[in-house]
């Protein structure tokens, strides 16, 4: 298991700058995910840890070792790629051992090692068969036990799971979470795909504009987003500006721009009274009330089934909220009712700042 850390790290191609000063630790054994959308600077992260890419400055420490110049061959790193890049004339078994081959390991020791790689994705019952054969997610499991079976110091894993319809990709994430967690190895991975990063990561770096903009684990980073882009981009959310008019120990309260109610919070640290703030709601911390009831009042205006849950959309004063709820039947309100809004303060996450628009 190794140790990696991204110090300082800056990448320019001409007058775009794709990263701007990354730094991360991740421990050993630890699972990553580099989250955001296309051009955040996600991908080039991974090809410059990778070796693939040269960082305009910054360093990549691998167990306190500089990786400056050393070749992608020589980093011991094992990839999955998006495509997974399986050979077609070779049969799964000749695949897992590609990189063995290359590094000139014996061939009983090789034999052994492809045995366990391909035990270890259960796919040991599949090794002579070829990649056009193979389901999607046999591809992908077949190209994991690759990377695998050379022992790598840092797993790296781009956008592994993007070719897989919906069903399969959930399947897939719990399978490379428990295989993660079986071998140990530090483990990076890039994902545009929210639902994918909380569900197999034991940490989230959320990226924008070749910035890391919050690093947490999944539970804090849905809970408690720190940045308007990270409460937008992991998960479903309604933000309501809104400024801090009396701070109590804890809690605090509030005043929404645009309704004259005054609404308790939960206070952070770095907050006090005055500022400007956003809160962000997520869905199924937002209860629907009658309309005397609750924070905010506002109009049903559509409802959405989405199978194990009701998907709300209310127009208040100050803009479209959601709230969803369990699916336990039909919902008591209809398109049209007028109906309150109401959230526990802790369930509130009060961002610094105004939202833009």
């Amino acid at each position: 298991m190794a140790k990696i850390a991204l110090r300082g790290l800056t990448k320019r191609f001409a007058a775009f700058t794709a990263l701007d000063g990354i730094d991360l630790a991740i421990e050993p054994g630890e699972f990553v995910g580099l989250l955001g959308p296309s051009g955040c600077g996600k991908t080039t992260t991974l090809n410059i840890v990778a070796g693939f890419e040269e960082p305009t400055s910054g360093e990549v420490m691998l167990d306190g070792r500089n990786l400056r110049g050393v070749p992608a061959s020589q980093r011991g790193m094992g990839i999955v790629f998006q495509s997974y890049a399986l050979f077609p004339h070779l049969t799964v078994a000749e695949n897992v051992a590609f990189g063995l081959e290359m590094r000139k390991v014996a061939k009983p020791a090789r034999q052994q090692k492809v045995r366990e790689a391909l035990d270890l994705v259960h796919l040991a019952h599949l090794a002579d068969r070829y990649p056009r054969q193979l389901s999607g997610g046999q591809q992908q499991r077949v190209a994991l036990a690759r990377a695998l079976a050379i022992e790598p110091a840092l797993l790296l894993l781009d956008e592994p799971l993007s070719n897989l319809d919906a069903k399969l990709r959930e399947e897939m994430q719990v399978e490379i979470r428990a295989i993660q967690r079986r071998v140990g190895t530090t483990t990076i991975m890039v994902t545009h795909d929210q639902a994918e990063a909380l569900a197999t990561c034991d940490r989230i770096a959320v990226m924008d504009a070749g910035r890391i903009v919050q690093l947490a684990d999944p539970l804090t980073l849905y809970d408690a987003p720190t940045s308007h882009f990270a409460a937008s981009f992991v998960g479903r959310s309604s933000q309501l500006k809104a400024r801090i008019v009396s701070i109590d120990g804890g809690r605090c309260t509030l005043w929404i721009d645009g309704v004259d109610r005054a609404v308790p919070g939960t206070m952070q640290p770095s907050l006090q009274a005055g500022n400007d703030v956003v809160i962000a709601l997520r869905p199924e911390k937002v209860r629907l009330v009658s309309a005397d009831e609750g924070f905010l009042a506002g109009t049903l205006t559509s409802r959405v089934f989405q199978g194990s849950s009701w998907l709300f959309a209310i127009e208040t004063p100050v803009g479209t909220v959601l709230s969803s709820e369990p699916h336990r039947g039909a919902p008591a309100f209809n398109e049209g009712d007028r109906v309150g809004l109401d959230w526990r303060p802790e369930d509130a996450a009060i961002i610094a700042g105004k939202r833009n628009g």
